[in-house]
Order: structure tokens, then sequence, then C-alpha cells
């Protein structure tokens, strides 16, 4: 079977990726604390019904990861 060079190009990146992605630990802040705090940016105003299922959205996964998973919304392209 052929393959195309962007093709295996791709798997490659995709082994290396899996091999070296967990090599890497996570720095600063949340390194020691346990808790991963996320960004949602999004161009929506803040009245709009995305951003409030966005809210409702990182209210639930904090709910559900105890507070160990932070979301921090962004409204406006802020």
């Amino acid at each position: 079977m052929k393959y195309s060079y962007l093709t295996l190009g791709f798997l490659v990146g995709l082994v290396a990726a899996c091999i070296l992605f967990p090599l890497f630990k996570p720095s600063g802040e949340a390194a020691g604390s346990g808790v991963m705090r996320m960004k949602i940016a999004h161009t929506l105003p803040v009245s709009h019904p995305v951003h409030a299922g966005i809210e409702h959205f990182a209210e639930r996964v904090a709910a559900y990861s105890s507070g160990q998973i932070q979301l921090d919304i962004f409204p406006n392209g802020s």
C-alpha cells in the first residue's frame, strides 16, 4: 500500500506526540495545587445564550470535578 508523504508525516507526528506529551509536566501555579485551569474565549456578548451555556458548563465541570478543574471564561473576544 502506498502512502503519501503527508499521511506518513502525520502518522509519525502523531506517534511522536503520544510518546513525548506525557514527559512534560505542567508548570506554574497549577502544578503544585492539583487544580487544572482552562481558558474558554468567545466573541459573543455576555447577554448571549451561548455565554450563559458556557457559564453553566463551567459550573458543572467544577461541580463534577470537586473543584479540581476550573474554567476561566473570556467573553467579547477579550
